[in-house]
């Protein structure tokens, strides 16, 4: 959470030196890029860390693996060359040129998934909350010093491509390369279990990524990537408490109610969902208390 917290702040120190309508095009060509993304994101990493145990660890990552790149490969591919195309549709012209670079970004991000769900069913998630860490550290550093620099939106696209390699690097070092990238023998049976198992989370991760970004795009398309990039901002800071803080902790639960006899997970849902309700909601509340004196300062 305290490589969040430092990812935040560099984003707020970034309004100091990019105009909101710069923020926008890259906010809208994020968008489109991470569209991409989710839609060959089909349960993959969650199916290595519930099914890759025992006998089966090397042949479910493999595949896990297999899938992951082949299919992001294929939609990141396919998007940094089209996907310009649509920014026009967005009022974002201008945006067009940083999708290749975006696209760049997440695919480098993907080599280091499986690594990530490696760690996280080893219960090491030290290694995984390093890399994050160093990754907002490079992240930061970068895209300010190019925005102080004059670079515009450039910045937060180089600053993206930076932060994926640091953080993969990281993985794949605490990772290792054999746990994660051993060839076994391919099998349509496999392939099938995890589409079985992953389309139902792939449909929820793209309509849960919708519901939280594509009406970005909606402003962008009626009021330009100038409001675009102030709805953005305050969108962002208002998700701080169930992104920075939930999504952090729900990385944690999920290995770890893997380990949990079946009888027991359903109490352990419940419980922890009550717990984290405890933790988000007075944060939630607390900062809309607080948000215009809050604004004023930073901003």
């Amino acid at each position: 959470m305290g490589a969040r917290a430092i990812g935040v702040a560099g984003t707020l120190a970034m309004t100091r030196y990019l105009h909101p309508k710069q923020i926008g095009e890259v906010s809208d060509a994020v968008i489109v890029a991470m569209t991409a993304n989710w839609a060959t994101i089909w349960g993959f990493g969650q199916y290595t860390v519930i099914k890759g145990r025992g006998d089966d660890a090397a042949e479910v990552t493999w595949h896990a693996t297999v899938a992951y790149m082949t299919l992001g490969a294929l939609s990141l591919g396919l998007v940094a060359l089209f996907g310009g195309e649509l920014m026009p549709f967005f009022d974002a012209p201008r945006a067009a040129a940083y999708i290749p670079l975006l696209a760049l970004a997440l695919f480098i991000r993907r080599i280091g998934a499986i690594p990530e769900r490696v760690l996280q069913r080893q219960m090491k998630f030290r290694a995984a909350g390093m890399a994050l860490f160093a990754g907002e550290i490079v992240y930061t550093i970068t895209s300010l010093s190019l925005a102080a620099n004059g670079h515009g939106g450039w910045s937060i696209v180089i600053a993206n491509v930076v932060q994926s390699c640091v953080v993969v690097v990281v993985l794949v070092r605490a990772s290792g390369i054999a746990s994660w990238a051993t060839p076994t023998p391919l099998k349509w049976s496999r392939f099938a279990d995890m589409l079985k198992y992953g389309v139902p989370l792939g449909v929820q991760g793209l309509a849960h990524g919708a519901s939280r970004y594509w009406d970005n795009l909606t402003i962008s398309h009626y009021f330009g990537p100038g409001a675009t990039g102030a709805y953005n901002m305050a969108y962002n800071l208002a998700d701080i408490p169930a992104v920075q803080v939930g999504e952090q902790i729900a990385m944690v639960l999920m290995p770890s109610m893997a380990e949990l006899p079946k009888e027991r997970r359903a109490a352990a849902l419940e419980r922890s969902t009550a717990l984290l309700s405890i933790i988000i909601f007075p944060l939630a509340v607390g900062l809309g208390l607080v948000a215009y004196p809050l604004i004023a300062l930073i901003l």
